[in-house]
């Protein structure tokens, strides 16, 4: 059942590639598990609009902006919805080991993350979105956010750590969210 999700997975993305990942054009669609096996899939998941954010748990920036992103969920709780997606293709680029769904659950505990982390253990969505690609829409390297609206088109892209003058530029440029 894994495989065949996975070969799904990979004919569904398989045709983004040519696709222009910005502002204003359509999210690519995925399908992803989090850390407790559970999957979850964009279009089942935009009943509110969703802040997406690429990271690693050996991303320095990443993990200094989780706070700020948990005290962002919190405020607008009911308004949208938050994953993390870990790119595990990132980590460990001077050892044979990818990272695991411990090394993530241990980051989930140690901040206590109250939304899912998807683990995207073969780069297939972080390159969908153009994070690990050359787009020039998109910046490269980690962290990387998006907000989706319930359309499924992305509002807003932010490359590198999110501050919290972002999340409140954010709140003012899309205050009907908000």
């Amino acid at each position: 059942m894994y495989f065949f999700r996975l070969v799904m997975i990979m004919i569904m993305l398989g045709s983004l590639n040519a696709q222009l990942v910005k502002e204003g054009s359509k999210a690519p669609g995925f399908f992803l598990f989090d850390t407790n096996n559970n999957d979850f899939y964009l279009s089942k998941n935009l009943e509110k609009p969703l802040f997406i954010n690429f990271f690693n748990t050996h991303c320095s920036p990443c993990l200094a902006e989780i706070p700020d992103l948990i005290t962002f969920y919190n405020k607008h709780i009911d308004s949208i919805n938050m994953v993390l997606i870990d790119y595990a293709e990132f980590s460990f680029p001077f050892v044979d080991r990818r990272e695991t769904v411990e090394d993530v659950q241990k980051v989930m505990e140690r901040f206590n993350i109250p939304f899912p982390i998807l683990m995207d253990n073969y780069g297939i969505v972080t390159k969908a979105y153009g994070v690990s690609d050359e787009n020039p829409n998109v910046p490269t390297g980690l962290p990387v956010s998006f907000v989706i609206g319930t359309d499924g088109k992305i509002l807003w892209v932010h490359g590198g750590r999110t501050m919290v003058e972002d999340l409140e530029k954010l709140e003012k440029d899309y205050e009907t969210i908000f």
